[in-house]
């Protein structure tokens, strides 16, 4: 949950506020935060689905499975956005 929590909730928050924060002070490089946060994120996923256990994947799609649909795309779409954009 905590993985869901943080690209849902605080990336886009924070993606926000260094894209205003970017455009206040006009420092471009704060705007490459945002992707390397994203590449971090992806990681991460990656890391987490590969190392959990089959035991352990199918009781959390049997008990919560809409938190690890959400936890498959999240990981899946953060891979894809940040090697196409």
């Amino acid at each position: 949950w905590a993985f869901c929590l943080t690209v849902v909730v605080v990336i886009p928050v924070l993606g926000c506020f260094t894209s205003i924060l970017a455009n206040i002070t006009a420092l471009p490089g704060l705007m490459t935060v945002p992707p390397v946060i994203n590449l971090g994120m992806a990681v991460w996923g990656m890391v987490l689905w590969n190392t959990m256990g089959e035991r352990c994947m199918m009781a959390l799609e049997t008990k919560y499975w809409d938190l690890a649909l959400l936890f498959k795309i999240n990981v899946i779409l953060l891979s894809i956005s940040f090697f196409v954009f």
